[in-house]
Protein backbone atom coordinates (compact mmCIF):
# COMPACT_ATOMS: atom_id res chain seq x y z
CA UNK A 1 0.00 0.00 0.00
CA UNK A 2 1.48 3.71 -0.93
CA UNK A 3 -0.38 5.60 1.47
CA UNK A 4 -2.72 5.43 4.09
CA UNK A 5 -5.16 7.98 3.12
CA UNK A 6 -8.24 7.13 0.23
CA UNK A 7 -10.44 8.40 -1.64
CA UNK A 8 -13.76 7.13 -2.20
CA UNK A 9 -14.13 5.50 -6.09
CA UNK A 10 -10.49 5.27 -6.36
CA UNK A 11 -7.82 2.98 -6.11
CA UNK A 12 -3.89 4.61 -5.61
CA UNK A 13 -1.28 2.55 -7.72
CA UNK A 14 2.06 4.40 -7.43
CA UNK A 15 3.68 7.51 -6.62
CA UNK A 16 4.22 9.49 -9.89
CA UNK A 17 6.53 12.36 -8.53
CA UNK A 18 6.83 14.57 -5.84
CA UNK A 19 7.33 18.56 -6.44
CA UNK A 20 7.38 21.66 -3.87
CA UNK A 21 3.97 21.62 -2.90
CA UNK A 22 3.33 17.81 -2.95
CA UNK A 23 3.22 14.94 -4.64
CA UNK A 24 1.41 12.84 -7.75
CA UNK A 25 -0.21 9.74 -7.94
CA UNK A 26 -1.13 7.01 -10.16
CA UNK A 27 -4.70 6.25 -9.37
CA UNK A 28 -8.00 3.97 -11.24
CA UNK A 29 -11.15 5.98 -11.47
CA UNK A 30 -13.19 3.12 -10.45
CA UNK A 31 -16.70 4.05 -11.80
CA UNK A 32 -15.07 5.14 -15.07
CA UNK A 33 -12.60 2.55 -15.31
CA UNK A 34 -9.70 4.80 -16.39
CA UNK A 35 -6.18 6.12 -14.90
CA UNK A 36 -5.96 9.59 -13.30
CA UNK A 37 -3.44 11.47 -11.58
CA UNK A 38 -4.21 12.70 -7.88
CA UNK A 39 -2.17 15.50 -7.22
CA UNK A 40 -2.05 15.83 -3.09
CA UNK A 41 -0.56 18.91 -1.54
CA UNK A 42 1.50 17.74 1.32
CA UNK A 43 0.45 20.41 3.79
CA UNK A 44 -2.59 19.96 5.92
CA UNK A 45 -4.57 22.33 8.16
CA UNK A 46 -1.50 23.24 9.96
CA UNK A 47 -0.37 24.55 6.29
CA UNK A 48 -0.66 28.40 6.00
CA UNK A 49 -3.85 29.90 4.92
CA UNK A 50 -1.50 31.11 1.82
CA UNK A 51 -0.95 27.21 1.08
CA UNK A 52 -4.53 26.37 1.44
CA UNK A 53 -5.59 28.81 -0.79
CA UNK A 54 -3.33 28.28 -3.34
CA UNK A 55 -4.64 25.15 -3.48
CA UNK A 56 -8.02 25.77 -3.76
CA UNK A 57 -7.13 28.98 -6.85
CA UNK A 58 -5.00 26.04 -8.72
CA UNK A 59 -7.78 23.40 -9.01
CA UNK A 60 -10.44 26.42 -9.70
CA UNK A 61 -7.84 27.92 -12.69
CA UNK A 62 -7.39 24.43 -13.99
CA UNK A 63 -10.97 23.51 -14.07
CA UNK A 64 -11.58 26.68 -16.17
CA UNK A 65 -9.42 25.70 -19.12
CA UNK A 66 -10.17 23.38 -21.55
CA UNK A 67 -7.02 23.30 -24.43
CA UNK A 68 -5.71 20.21 -26.15
CA UNK A 69 -2.17 21.22 -24.84
CA UNK A 70 -3.17 21.67 -21.07
CA UNK A 71 -4.24 19.00 -18.81
CA UNK A 72 -7.96 18.64 -17.79
CA UNK A 73 -8.95 18.33 -14.19
CA UNK A 74 -11.91 16.01 -13.42
CA UNK A 75 -12.42 16.87 -9.55
CA UNK A 76 -10.61 18.29 -6.37
CA UNK A 77 -11.43 18.14 -2.52
CA UNK A 78 -9.82 17.76 0.95
CA UNK A 79 -8.93 14.48 2.36
CA UNK A 80 -10.08 13.62 6.16
CA UNK A 81 -6.83 15.09 7.38
CA UNK A 82 -7.45 18.27 5.56
CA UNK A 83 -4.66 18.22 2.48
CA UNK A 84 -6.55 19.61 -0.93
CA UNK A 85 -6.09 17.10 -3.80
CA UNK A 86 -7.32 17.23 -7.43
CA UNK A 87 -8.07 14.54 -9.48
CA UNK A 88 -6.39 15.10 -13.77
CA UNK A 89 -6.22 13.25 -16.62
CA UNK A 90 -3.03 11.11 -16.70
CA UNK A 91 -0.82 11.85 -19.16
CA UNK A 92 1.39 9.05 -19.87
CA UNK A 93 4.16 9.92 -22.05
CA UNK A 94 7.14 11.34 -19.74
CA UNK A 95 8.09 14.76 -19.50
CA UNK A 96 9.86 17.38 -21.67
CA UNK A 97 12.73 16.83 -19.47
CA UNK A 98 13.78 13.19 -20.44
CA UNK A 99 13.61 14.24 -24.20
CA UNK A 100 15.86 17.38 -24.74
CA UNK A 101 18.85 16.40 -26.48
CA UNK A 102 21.21 18.35 -28.28
CA UNK A 103 20.87 16.60 -31.44
CA UNK A 104 16.65 17.15 -31.56
CA UNK A 105 15.12 18.25 -34.97
CA UNK A 106 14.38 21.59 -35.54
CA UNK A 107 10.98 20.15 -36.48
CA UNK A 108 10.43 18.80 -33.59
CA UNK A 109 11.39 21.72 -31.25
CA UNK A 110 9.55 23.64 -33.29
CA UNK A 111 6.38 21.82 -33.21
CA UNK A 112 6.82 21.76 -29.17
CA UNK A 113 7.13 25.09 -29.20
CA UNK A 114 4.15 26.11 -31.01
CA UNK A 115 1.97 23.63 -29.17
CA UNK A 116 3.28 25.32 -25.52
CA UNK A 117 2.98 28.79 -27.05
CA UNK A 118 -0.46 28.02 -28.07
CA UNK A 119 -1.53 26.91 -24.74
CA UNK A 120 -0.10 29.23 -22.40
CA UNK A 121 -1.31 32.90 -24.61
CA UNK A 122 -4.94 30.31 -24.20
CA UNK A 123 -4.52 30.24 -20.62
CA UNK A 124 -3.65 34.11 -20.34
CA UNK A 125 -6.24 35.08 -22.05
CA UNK A 126 -8.23 33.15 -19.26
CA UNK A 127 -6.26 34.94 -16.89
CA UNK A 128 -4.27 31.44 -15.29
CA UNK A 129 -0.24 32.56 -15.39
CA UNK A 130 1.24 29.25 -15.13
CA UNK A 131 4.44 30.14 -12.43
CA UNK A 132 6.35 26.97 -12.58
CA UNK A 133 6.90 26.23 -16.75
CA UNK A 134 10.06 23.91 -16.59
CA UNK A 135 10.76 20.97 -18.71
CA UNK A 136 9.28 18.77 -15.69
CA UNK A 137 6.01 19.86 -15.80
CA UNK A 138 5.62 19.84 -20.10
CA UNK A 139 3.88 16.14 -20.16
CA UNK A 140 3.32 14.51 -23.70
CA UNK A 141 0.10 12.07 -23.74
CA UNK A 142 0.80 8.92 -25.89
CA UNK A 143 0.46 10.92 -29.27
CA UNK A 144 3.40 12.45 -28.28
CA UNK A 145 1.79 15.82 -28.21
CA UNK A 146 2.63 18.22 -25.31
Amino acid sequence: MISTWQIPGYRLERELGRGGMGRVYLAWQEGLGRQVAIKVIDAGDEAPDSLQTHARREGAALARLQHPHIVAIYDGGRLADGRHYLIMEYVEGGDLAQRIRPDMPWEQVRSIMLALTDALAYAHQQGVVHRDLKPQNILFNRNEQP
